[in-house]
């Protein structure tokens, strides 16, 4: 399971980064606003799942070979911006039913939340 948990963080952080990159590249205010909401909601509840694992079991060590990336802009519209959504909702959603400990089904609960809220966001112009 741990290796399973490194690599759930791993990809949240490139979708961190996906998000952060998207949030300074485009021109709508709305989706501006949106994806920095996201971005700092979701990169807290990231810190937040990491430290509450490492206090329950044990320190989370990283595959030297995921190297962090950033992706260019992709318009919210598209259908490669929904497959990224439901790609981290999928991720989500599986590590919540492989995981047993509450605290940390309570922390991917408002992760998946914050990605609904997200989409959500999107939609408003």
């Amino acid at each position: 399971m741990h290796n399973e948990i490194s690599n759930f963080v791993n990809a949240n952080i490139h979708w961190l980064n996906f998000v952060q990159a998207s949030h300074w590249q485009t021109r709508s205010y709305a989706e501006h606003e949106a994806l920095g909401e996201h971005y700092t909601k979701f990169n807290e509840l990231n810190d937040r799942f990491v430290e509450t694992y490492q206090g329950d079991k044990a320190r989370i060590t990283f595959n030297s070979e995921f190297v962090p990336n950033v992706a260019n802009y992709i318009n919210p519209e598209t259908e490669e911006f929904a497959r990224r959504i439901t790609k981290t909702k999928d991720r989500i959603e599986t590590m919540s039913k492989e995981i047993k400990s509450i605290d940390l089904l309570s922390i991917l609960e408002d992760m998946l939340e914050s990605v609904n809220q997200l989409k959500y966001h999107l939609t408003l112009k």
